[in-house]
């Protein structure tokens, strides 16, 4: 972290990758896909802002996209797409794609550290309906010396 570039934001690595390279660079996002490949495993991630600790906010504003290059295998089904990750690396440059009908200039890193968050919990459910409706607590309140509903 302490060799992180905190001036290097996404907006300036997107628009002039090749002036930044070599340079450590944070960056949070949504994993798009997960590619193996033979001696390094690749990942596209949807940028978005992190937040003090790193972790990417839950919001659909993003600037763009990024490869991550990993010089492992990673297990798509683990890195699966919908997962926020975020990645501490060596900026590499750029790779030109196709994204779906247009070629998309992606920044590519390197990646040094790389943190998978854990996904939310979904909410709960009360399995059984009420008789009484809901709220059934309100039907009868409200009850003496308590200003308010609970």
């Amino acid at each position: 972290m302490e060799q992180v570039d905190r001036s290097l934001t996404y907006g300036s690595l997107a628009s002039r990758p090749d002036e930044s390279i070599g340079k450590i660079v944070l960056l949070g996002g949504t994993i798009v896909q997960t590619l193996p490949k033979p001696k390094e495993t690749e990942i596209e991630v949807v940028q978005k802002q992190v937040s003090s600790s790193g972790e990417p906010y839950l919001t659909d504003q993003s600037e763009g996209r990024y490869l991550v290059v990993v010089d492992r295998f990673l297990d798509p089904a683990i890195f699966r797409p919908g997962r926020d990750i975020t990645v501490a690396g060596k900026v590499r440059g750029s790779a030109l794609r196709r994204l779906g009908e247009i070629d998309y200039r992606y920044p590519l890193i390197t990646a040094v550290e790389l943190h998978l968050w854990s996904e939310p919990l979904s909410p709960q459910v009360y399995p059984y309906a009420s008789p009484f409706g809901y709220p059934y607590y309100r039907r009868w309140g409200p009850y003496p010396g308590y200003p308010r509903f609970y």
